[in-house]
């Protein structure tokens, strides 16, 4: 049996949505924002904080309401 881990499914998902022609960027989404502010945003969304899954996901649900 393979294992499979989260960060390979998701490379393959995303490989996938963008072939069908999606694309993944902040600066699209936030095309005001300087470099250093994206780059912030995307570590924060990549290093999410908290101590276990439920607490990461609140805190990640407070951060895209906040930024959105």
């Amino acid at each position: 049996m393979t294992a499979f881990t989260e960060s390979t499914v998701e490379a393959a998902a995303l490989a996938w949505l963008e072939s069908v022609g999606w694309r993944v960027a902040l600066a699209r989404l936030n095309p005001a924002l300087p470099a250093d502010a994206l780059e912030d945003a995307f570590r924060k969304l990549r290093r999410p904080e908290g101590a276990d899954l439920i607490q990461r996901n609140r805190n990640l649900h407070r951060f895209i309401g906040r930024t959105v």
